[in-house]
Order: C-alpha cells, then sequence, then structure tokens
C-alpha cells in the first residue's frame, strides 16, 4: 500500500482497513486511469487476494495459491502434495506472473494508449523450492528440509541438520531470487525486442527482506533491522530524446536513502502525470527530482521513517546515512525499548550503543517522535484482528505463509 499510494503505513491504515483504503488516499493506478491510462496488476500475494488495492486498476489479476486448500492442508502429508501440486502447475511462479503480464501489455500496446503494469512477484517466500538448477545455485541440492516446512517450523528449529539445515534454507531462498531475477529479465527483454523499452519506466524493488537468524529470528514482518527494511531500489528512466538511436547515458548507484512512498511519486513524474495535492498528497518525494536537486548543491533528505510490524510488539525505525535507531513503543524490557547502531563500525546492528551514546540516542528518537506523531499510528497490524468478511481460503493461505497465527 506505501508503494501505491506514496503514504506511511500510519497514514494509508492498510493493514487495519484490509477491505479497502479511504477514497481520501488515492493510489498510483487510481491517478494514472483518470489521465486515460491503462491499468494491470499482476500478483500471486494472498494479502492481495482481498482487493483492498484492486481500486484503480482494469484488470487485477491474482494468481490461484493451491495451499490454500484448506481440506488437506492440516495433515503433512496434505501440505506435501498442496505444494508438490503448487509448484508443479507453477500457477503462482514469477514466469507465470511475467507471461500474464506481458500478455496484457502487449494488448495494451495495440490498443495505443499509455499503460502502467504492477507485477508483484513472491517467489521468495515459503514454499521456497526453486527447480534445478537453481537449488543449488550455492551448493548441493537439499537434503536436510523438504518443501513442506512452514514458517512455523523454521522459527522452532523443527528441521534437520542445525546449522546445515539453516544453510539449506538460506540456499533456497537465494535460488528463489535468482527466479524472480530471471521473470524480471524477461519482462525487459520483450519490452526491449518489443521496440517500447526506451520509451518505459521500469522500477524493480521489494517490500521487505529477510531474516536468517542474524537477530536470533527467521523471516519478515516482526524486526526492523536491516536485513528486513533495506531493499534494492532501482529505476530506469525513459532514455532521453537526444540519446534515441545513440548510446544510453550510463546508470550510477545512488547511496543516498529512500522509501518506498517515494516510489508512486517518482514514476507519477516519470510518466509526466501530475502528483495529488487534495484531499491528499503523497507523503514521500520523486527521487529523480530530488537527486537532481542534490546534484545542485541542496541538501539531500537526511533521514528514513519506518513502521509497521506485522506480528509481536509495533516497531519504528529512524534511519540516517550512518546511523539506525529502533524503538519498541510498548511490551519491551527497558534495555531493548530503544536500540541504537552506528553503521560503520556495526553494519550488522549488533552492538546497542543507546545507553553509551545518550544523547545522540535521544536526539533521534524526538526525531523519530515527531515522525510519529505526524505520520504514524499507535498500532498498524492486523493480524489478530482479521476482518470476518475475509475468504476462508485467503486467512488459511495466510496462516501458511506465518502472517497471522
Amino acid at each position: 500500500a506505501s508503494l501505491l499510494t506514496g503514504t506511511y503505513p500510519g497514514e494509508h491504515l492498510m493493514l487495519q482497513e484490509l477491505t479497502g483504503i479511504s477514497d481520501s488516499v488515492p493510489n498510483l493506478a487510481e491517478i494514472l486511469q483518470r489521465d486515460g491510462w491503462r491499468t494491470g496488476a499482476f500478483v500471486s500475494n494472498p494479502w492481495l487476494a482481498t482487493g483492498a488495492l484492486a481500486r484503480g486498476f482494469d484488470e487485477f489479476d491474482v494468481a490461484e495459491r493451491l495451499e490454500c486448500l484448506s481440506e488437506i492442508r492440516p495433515t503433512l502429508l496434505g501440505r506435501s502434495i498442496a505444494k508438490a501440486f503448487l509448484r508443479g502447475r507453477r500457477l503462482d511462479s514469477g514466469e507465470a506472473i511475467s507471461g500474464r503480464g506481458l500478455r496484457w501489455i502487449g494488448e495494451a500496446e495495440r490498443a495505443g494508449a499509455p499503460w502502467f503494469a504492477w507485477l508483484h512477484y513472491f517467489d521468495p517466500h515459503l514454499p521456497n523450492w526453486p527447480a534445478s538448477p537453481l537449488d543449488r545455485l550455492q551448493g548441493p541440492p537439499p537434503s536436510r528440509v523438504g518443501a513442506s516446512i512452514t514458517v512455523e517450523e523454521i522459527r522452532a528449529g523443527d528441521f534437520a541438520g542445525g546449522d546445515e539445515g539453516r544453510d539449506e534454507i538460506e540456499r533456497l531462498y537465494a535460488g528463489e531470487v535468482a527466479v524472480t531475477d530471471l521473470a524480471i529479465g524477461r519482462v525487459v527483454r520483450a519490452l526491449e525486442a518489443a521496440g517500447v523499452l526506451d520509451a518505459a519506466t521500469v522500477v524493480v524493488t521489494g517490500d521487505h527482506g529477510e531474516e536468517f537468524w542474524e537477530h536470533g529470528d527467521y523471516g519478515h514482518g516482526h524486526a526492523m533491522f536491516d536485513e528486513v527494511v533495506r531493499v534494492p531500489l532501482f529505476v530506469r528512466a525513459p532514455t532521453p530524446a537526444a540519446s534515441v538511436g545513440g548510446a544510453r547515458p550510463p546508470g550510477r548507484v545512488d547511496g543516498g536513502l529512500a522509501r518506498l512512498n517515494d516510489v508512486a511519486p517518482t514514476a507519477l513524474a516519470a510518466a509526466g502525470v501530475a502528483a495529488p495535492t487534495s484531499p491528499r498528497g503523497f507523503t514521500g518525494r520523486d527521487l529523480l527530482a530530488s537527486r537532481l536537486s542534490f546534484e545542485e548543491g541542496a541538501a539531500p533528505p537526511d533521514t528514513a521513517y519506518g513502521e509497521a510490524t506485522l506480528y509481536g510488539p509495533e516497531r519504528k525505525y529512524l534511519r540516517t546515512a550512518g546511523r539506525t535507531l529502533l524503538f519498541t513503543p510498548e511490551g519491551a524490557p527497558p534495555d531493548s525499548a530503544v536500540l541504537f547502531f552506528a553503521l560503520a563500525d556495526d553494519p550488522g546492528q549488533l552492538r546497542n550503543l543507546a545507553s553509551g551514546a545518550r544523547g545522540e540516542a535521544d536526539t533521534l528518537l524526538a526525531s523519530l517522535l515527531l515522525w510519529k506523531a505526524r505520520v504514524g499510528s499507535e498500532r498498524t497490524t492486523s493480524a489478530d484482528a482479521l476482518p470476518t468478511e475475509l475468504d476462508p481460503a485467503v486467512v488459511d493461505a495466510l496462516r501458511a505463509l506465518g502472517y497471522i497465527r
């Protein structure tokens, strides 16, 4: 929701209102649709099967996840059969998402209208079981864990092999990342072959990373450490008119701070469509414009605020170029309510300096509380209070993925 609305979780309240977001919060598809664009979404995350983010899309296609079949999930054999069948048919695979998206893009191109496609890939989520040879991307084929392993089993350490089993779980995840990379590459190559890539804006990002026991846990939705919240962002803007037919200007790596709520205003600006100003505008910023301003001498944004854990106590974080402060408003022991890390000396965020650098930590905490007061919320998770009208199959899929308990 932050990706599409350019706002913070405490503003769009998506995790409190799974059945829809307020009409006062515009999303990227809705704005483009009103401007005459064709809009399509091709997704496979069960959260999105609620239809809560479908507003503004001419087509909103949710891939079927066969492990939703509640009548066979209660048994280990049933889980194994369902997941094997799912992977056999590849209904929700990156390859399938790319295929459906490209068919729709082809239709939009033939219609002659500008188009916006959102392709949401879900492969790096359980069951992580990439096809050979990607299952052995960083080592031998898996022998300690199977395709039916659940989030709960992994968190409980209920798998064979100890550290070797952990290594297999991480290698399989890396294989699914490679699957996603190949699926995205297929789209980019198809756009290039069709002669439309140079006129297109392509944005690739992730909504979260994954913890592999760096801080004693597994997965995502529970923590705000870098392995979970620091994600890649690639923006390929249209080729300048002066370069069409010639060499494309080289890309560059920008080390500045960016947030998911910057993606919508960046994409909208690249499309040449005006951003909303009422009843509510974007909280995020156009990254391309801000980087150009920075190059001309303006000060870059110096902080990034984040919030909204899915389970466990609510957490907030504030990131600067060299510091991270993590804050748990309620439910944490006094010695872990505030965690403060100096990233240059401690990139793994293992040494809490909150007590030894009290002045600096307090300054960042004061800034974080100002962000919280302006855009945050007391509690944004809905994992313990799902709307009663949700499809039971969707609820079952969310539980299978560890999103609810």
